[in-house]
């Protein structure tokens, strides 16, 4: 199958957010688990989650380098709430409050298996790649982030990409306001179905570089 790359233009996301309990496959019911009520920082929360749980991080501003090594949800402060690029003429934007601040400077987050789902989170580290991995990571998903970096980032990429493979990957309703040479930077492979959607890029460099395998 060839490659196949979509964008699309800029719109407004609902504002609501809705957790609930899912149930897995093996008919396990999936956690939800708090960042800092029920662990003092995410790491420890993801290290403690079973494949499929949620992690709910409140607002706040957190520096750690996280690994995410599971299947896993990351739901932020923000979550559900597109950070208001661009119009559209039915959607409505809802208000974002207070962030859940990544603030690590290189390798805030680093997603080192397939089905880890990132959402409602501003990334504020500058001088390195700020989500990074060589490993697998199909259907990697990030949506309702912010990135606000004015310390420019290593080369290839806020988001870097590299060995691994990346199929199925969603990056939509994120809005990058970053100093880096490249905002989104594609490497490795295999790629198919990358999709890259209602994102705006107010940047100084390339906003999406492909250097990719087929």
């Amino acid at each position: 199958m060839g490659r196949i790359v979509n964008f699309v233009g800029l719109c407004r996301a609902p504002a609501v957010l809705v957790v609930v309990l899912m149930v897995g496959a093996t008919g396990a019911q999936a956690t939800i688990i708090n960042v800092p009520d029920d662990f003092g920082t995410i790491q420890a929360a993801i290290d403690a989650a079973a494949v499929g749980d949620t992690v709910l991080v409140q607002a706040g501003s957190y520096d750690e380098a996280l690994v995410v090594d599971r299947s896993l949800t990351l739901l932020g402060a923000n979550a559900g709430i597109h950070p208001a690029v661009g119009t559209h003429p039915s959607e409505v934007v809802g208000s974002r409050g207070p962030e859940s601040i990544l603030n690590h400077a290189a390798e805030a987050l680093q997603p080192t298996a397939a089905d880890v789902s990132v959402d409602g989170f501003q990334f504020t580290g500058g001088g390195g790649r700020i989500v990074t991995t060589s490993s697998d990571a199909d259907n990697f998903q990030l949506r309702n982030c912010i990135f606000a970096n004015d310390t420019a980032a290593a080369a290839e990429g806020v988001l870097h990409f590299s060995a691994g493979s990346h199929l199925a990957m969603v990056i939509e309703f994120n809005l990058f306001q970053d100093q880096g040479d490249h905002s989104l930077y594609c490497g490795g492979g295999p790629w198919d179905g990358l999709t890259v959607a209602w994102t705006g890029f107010n940047v100084a460099g390339y906003a999406l570089t492909f250097a990719g395998g087929a």
